[in-house]
C-alpha cells in the first residue's frame, strides 16, 4: 500500500478477463468513515487496509482506464499500456509528394502520437521503435524528413523523465498507390522488445476518372496527384498541377473550379493553395492544393478545373 503511487497501474483479473486501473490518490481515513470506501460515481477500485490500529484505515482509489494492451489492435485515441510508458495516437494525414518536392507517385503518411513516461527512471525517446504496415503486409521504416514536413512535430528524441508526457510525428514515405482500405502503426520501446503496440489507421483511396478530353484546344494541362478526405470526414481535398499551355499568361479565378454533386448541386470551396487569383506563366505549371466541404453522399462527384472535368468515385462505387 505504501509503494502504490499515482499513475501506478492495478489489475483486476475476472471471468470477463483482466481490468485495469490507474492510481489517482492514497489517503488515510476513519474506520468509520465508510462514505469515503462506498462512494462510487464512476467505474473505480477501492483498496482498503484492514487490521490497523488507532482507528484508522490506509485507502488507495484508482478509477478505471480504458487503455488497451500490447500486440493487440487498437483503435485512434485509444491509451496503450506498454509496462514502462503509455502511448495514443492523437491522428493521421496523408502529405502528397507533390507538395513536398517528392516526385509525383510518392508521400508521406504521418502519425501524431504522445507518449506518458509511466516508471521512475528515464526513459531514451531516440531508441523508440516505428513502423507502418499497408493492407497487403508491406512495411515502411520510419523518415526523420517524413517526420517534420507539412507541420510535423518530428521524431521522438531525447530523454523522457518520470511523469512526462512527450507528443512526436511518425512520417512514413508511402506510394499513391498505397493499398487500403486500413493501415497499421507499430510503436515499441525499442526494436527487440516483444511489447508492440499496434493502431489501426483508416485510409481510404479514392478513384479518379478523367472525362472525355473537350473538343476545343484546351488552355491548361490539368494533372490531379491525389484526392483524400480529410481526417474529420468534413472536406475533400483535390492535389494537382496545371500547365499554362498557351503563349500569354494564364489568369485562373474562383470562376474556373468547381465541385458538383448529383444534380449538379455546388460543393463550396473552404479554401486554397495558393490563394486566387493564380497568375501562370506560359509553359511552366503551378501546384495547387484545394479543400471543398464535403457533402454526405456515395455518389460520384465531379471535379473542374480550366474546363477539364474528373469524376470522383469512392472505391465502393461504380465510376462509370
Amino acid at each position: 500500500m505504501d509503494a502504490l503511487r499515482p499513475g501506478d497501474l492495478v489489475t483486476l483479473d475476472t471471468s470477463l478477463g483482466t481490468q485495469r486501473y490507474r492510481v489517482a490518490q492514497q489517503i488515510t481515513i476513519r474506520d468509520d468513515e465508510v462514505s469515503t470506501v462506498i462512494e462510487q460515481n464512476s467505474p473505480r477500485l477501492t483498496l482498503v487496509l484492514l487490521g490497523e490500529t488507532g482507528g484508522q484505515r490506509r485507502v488507495v482509489i484508482a478509477p478505471f482506464t480504458d487503455e488497451s494492451t500490447p500486440n493487440q489492435l487498437t483503435a485512434i485515441g485509444t491509451p496503450i499500456n506498454l509496462g514502462d510508458a503509455q502511448v495514443r495516437v492523437l491522428n493521421h494525414r496523408l502529405v502528397p509528394g507533390s507538395a513536398v518536392g517528392l516526385p509525383a507517385d510518392k508521400g508521406y503518411l504521418q502519425v501524431d502520437f504522445e507518449v506518458t513516461n509511466v516508471i521512475t527512471r528515464i526513459l531514451d525517446a531516440s531508441q523508440f521503435f516505428s513502423q507502418l504496415a499497408d493492407a497487403n503486409g508491406a512495411t515502411y521504416l520510419l523518415s526523420a524528413t517524413g517526420s517534420e514536413v507539412a507541420g510535423g512535430r518530428g521524431s521522438a528524441r531525447g530523454a523522457l523523465q518520470p511523469g512526462e508526457t512527450i507528443t512526436a510525428t511518425a512520417g512514413f514515405e508511402v506510394p499513391s498507390s498505397l493499398p487500403g482500405p486500413s493501415l497499421e502503426w507499430r510503436f515499441a520501446l525499442d526494436s527487440t522488445t516483444p511489447y508492440v503496440a499496434r493502431v489501426a489507421i483508416p485510409y481510404r483511396p479514392i478513384a479518379l476518372v478523367p472525362t472525355p478530353i473537350p473538343t476545343n484546344p484546351p488552355v491548361a494541362e490539368v494533372a490531379i496527384v491525389n484526392v483524400q478526405i480529410s481526417p474529420e470526414g468534413n472536406e475533400l481535398r483535390v492535389v494537382g498541377n496545371v500547365r499554362n499551355l498557351t503563349n500569354q499568361f494564364l489568369s485562373g479565378s474562383l470562376s474556373d473550379v468547381s465541385l458538383s454533386g448529383p444534380g449538379g448541386q455546388l460543393y463550396p470551396l473552404n479554401s486554397s493553395l495558393p490563394a486566387f487569383p493564380w497568375s501562370i506563366t506560359p509553359g511552366e505549371a503551378l501546384v495547387f492544393q484545394l479543400l471543398f466541404a464535403r457533402l454526405q453522399t456515395s455518389e460520384p462527384v465531379i471535379f473542374t478545373l480550366f474546363g477539364q472535368s474528373y469524376r470522383i468515385c469512392e472505391p465502393t462505387q461504380p465510376c462509370d
